[in-house]
């Protein structure tokens, strides 16, 4: 099967973003702690926040709460978006602030046709895409 997929439109990027992103630590590395709690989140199933990760992922979590109370989304989309979060940050070896527009389109998807496809197997990358509406990550 043969699909054509359509390119993302370019979008306009708001003058005022809806979360102010000054606000946090937008360092690109992850420190120790970080990595290794990330690291030992990924080698549990299932995948489960403990309070002690909560804290340790704080600078990392916040953003992303902040975006779900903004946005009004349902607890388990938070947990799904946290979840997928955490595994591409572990993965990449860096925090969500340094990865590149290569690095959110291969996360997300190239085409709304693509991202659509992918939406059917798993609503992953559509919550992470809501979620990433609200900070400008790019």
């Amino acid at each position: 099967m043969n699909t054509s997929v359509a390119p993302l439109p370019d979008l306009p990027r708001p003058s005022h973003w809806p979360v102010d992103v000054t606000r946090y630590d937008r360092s690109p590395d992850l420190n120790e702690a970080e990595r290794a709690e990330l690291e030992w989140l990924m080698n549990r199933q299932p995948f489960q926040l403990r309070p002690s990760s909560k804290l340790i992922l704080h600078r990392l979590l916040l953003p992303l709460e902040d975006v779900f109370a903004m946005t009004h989304l349902h607890p388990h989309i938070c947990g799904e978006t946290l979840r997928v979060m955490a595994m591409e940050m572990y993965y990449r070896g860096k925090t969500f602030w340094a990865w590149q527009d290569a690095e959110w389109i291969e996360i997300i998807g190239p085409s709304t046709t693509s991202f659509a496809l992918w939406r059917e197997k798993s609503g992953g990358k559509r919550r992470l895409q809501l979620m990433c509406s609200g900070l400008p990550l790019y």
